[in-house]
């Protein structure tokens, strides 16, 4: 799932299979930020009850993105654990500015 550029949600992709997903959540991260200038961009990763997926997700959007200059891992609090429920990922990203 991603944003539209109106602030709703809508499908990016369909992947079946979490390791598939990560990956595909990776190449888009990747194709997204490949304009930005390298180590320009902060990212933030929620995840909810699995943190040794949220770090090797992270190891892996720092190595394929350029454009990273870090990865901030948060643990989900009560209301966004609803969109990820336990196991899920949220992400998002700006300037590090």
């Amino acid at each position: 799932m991603g944003e539209n550029g109106q602030g709703d949600i809508k499908l990016v992709a369909k992947v079946r299979g979490i390791q598939n997903s990560l990956r595909k959540l990776v190449e888009l991260v990747s194709e997204h930020t490949s304009n930005a200038a390298a180590n320009s961009l902060r990212l933030v990763l929620s995840y909810c009850h699995c943190p040794e997926r949220a770090t090797a997700l992270k190891t892996d959007l720092m190595e394929k993105c350029n454009a990273l200059r870090e990865v901030i891992l948060v643990s989900t609090g009560a209301l966004s654990s609803m969109y990820a429920n336990k196991g899920g990922v949220v992400i998002a990203f700006s300037s590090a500015d």
